[in-house]
């Protein structure tokens, strides 16, 4: 038996060694993944100063590192209202390197009088993982915003002037006179030189990447005129806070208490009017109501206020109108069985505005009992509700039951989920208010958004 043993050691020793010149060598072993470290970063004034005005230089510092692969690069974004507005690149060596640079603080839109600027670092390495960080209020620095002037001009590529008035104390500005030889594009200026030159070391508007920021040069692009369709161009309107440009076109359709037939929904004494041919934009006149408007009509549909006018924020289509004589709420619907539409019916809704009623009665048979959605994209749809702590809502194309929007599920999980029977009904954060409801209907995604 000890023979036996014996020769099997030997055996496995002649194996052993045979084998082990055969065998491959690691001389260079692999690369570790990892994850880049931002140790430190902040944004300051030149001299440290915690609080600048928006158009200042700016220092930014930063300390990076890696503890297996060298370091690539980085990328520096300003942010406003979710858009980039200015980003600095460059390149990094080694396992640490420091960022320092100066830089301007670009102006935002919706940036608050102190308020902080949104601030990304992206820190990538030769693997290219990056690590990202968004600075924090401590590590920023608060930007005051530029005196609003009294006026802004619009220069269009055709070299005409048009003047931009300031409305009040707001930061909204609004032309005066005739647009009807303004150009195909346009920039929007805080100051000319001479009568017609923009001065680019002033506040200038134009468009980068689709949107409208604060452009520095002759060669950034223009804003392209607004399209009317065939209507003319009424006026523009310019908003210094969120950078939104709005028009009204030149159409005018007035609404008027006495030509409304009397009708009674649901036993509600209504007046209504039938086929109004309504146009995005357009200006509508309410007559012989007696009322405010701000408390009669729904604030989506409805904007730009102005004694018995309003515009339509709605889409250009046929629509009716309801006049509750008793709320005094104007219920503008659309017809609901065409193309390119979606509605809402449920439960525990109701008008966006005080005392704040629900009055949804699932299947959308009387004004007040569904709502119809603005038309916002391809198949994107929104609009302005008060819902109840107990809501149950569906989104429809058409009045039909096989044209409800099944399945759907929500991307508001907190504030909006969807149950077993394809209701929308109150995440576990819901409280009842004024919300914006979002729907893609491609995506069949829903979203709920607090309204102010």
């Amino acid at each position: 038996m000890k023979k036996y043993h014996l020769f099997i050691l030997t055996v496995l020793s002649i194996l052993f060694f045979s084998c082990e010149d055969k065998v491959t060598k690691i001389d260079v072993w692999p690369e570790w993944p990892s994850l880049p470290m931002i140790e430190s970063a902040q944004l300051c004034g030149l001299n440290g100063e915690t609080t600048v005005a928006a158009g200042d230089r700016v220092k930014f510092t930063a300390r990076v590192s890696d503890s297996y692969n060298d370091l690539a690069s980085y990328q520096l974004e300003f942010k406003s209202g979710g858009v980039i507005i200015a980003s600095k690149t460059g390149t990094l060596s080694g396992a640490g390197a420091d960022i320092e640079f100066e830089t301007t603080l670009p102006f935002g839109a919706y940036y608050e009088d102190a308020g902080y600027p949104e601030v990304n670092l992206k820190v990538i390495n030769v693997l290219n993982i990056q690590a990202e960080r968004t600075l924090n209020n401590e590590n920023n620095v608060r930007v005051t915003r530029p005196e609003t002037p009294v006026q802004l001009y619009i220069v269009d590529n055709e070299g005409g002037v048009y003047t931009l008035n300031r409305i009040g104390n707001t930061y909204e500005f609004l032309t005066s006179g005739s647009l009807a030889e303004i150009g195909t594009s346009f920039k929007i200026a805080s100051k000319l030189i001479g009568n017609s030159q923009i001065d680019y070391s002033e506040l200038v508007w134009g468009v980068v990447d689709g949107n409208i920021v604060v452009v520095h040069d002759a060669s950034d692009a223009s804003i392209p005129t607004p399209k009317t369709d065939s209507y003319g161009l009424k006026n523009l309107s310019f908003d210094m806070y969120s950078f939104i440009l709005s028009k009204t076109v030149d159409f005018l359709i007035e609404i008027n208490k006495s030509d409304m037939a009397p009708a009674t929904k649901g036993g509600i004494a209504y007046l209504s009017k039938e086929n109004i041919p309504m146009v995005q934009d357009c200006e509508v006149r309410f007559t012989g109501f007696g009322q405010d408007l701000t408390t009669m009509l729904r604030p989506d549909l409805f904007v730009s206020i102005s004694g018995d006018v309003a515009k339509f924020a709605g889409n250009t289509r046929n629509w009716r109108a309801f006049y509750n004589t008793e709320n005094g709420f104007m219920y503008v619907q659309t017809y609901n069985n065409e193309e390119n539409l979606l509605w809402l019916t449920g439960q525990g809704a109701g008008f966006p505005l005080p005392p704040y009623v629900s009055t949804f009665d699932w299947f959308g048979t009387e004004p007040h009992g569904y709502f119809s959605f603005i038309r916002t994209g391809e198949d994107t749809f929104e609009m302005l509700i008060y819902l109840a702590s107990d809501f149950y809502i569906q989104a429809y194309r058409k009045v039909a039951w096989g044209e409800v929007l099944n399945p759907w599920a929500s991307v508001t999980p907190s504030l909006l989920t969807v149950n077993s029977n394809n209701d929308g009904v109150p995440g576990p954060d819901f409280k009842p208010g004024v919300y914006t409801i979002r729907i893609d209907a491609a995506k069949r995604e829903g979203a709920l958004i607090p309204y102010n």
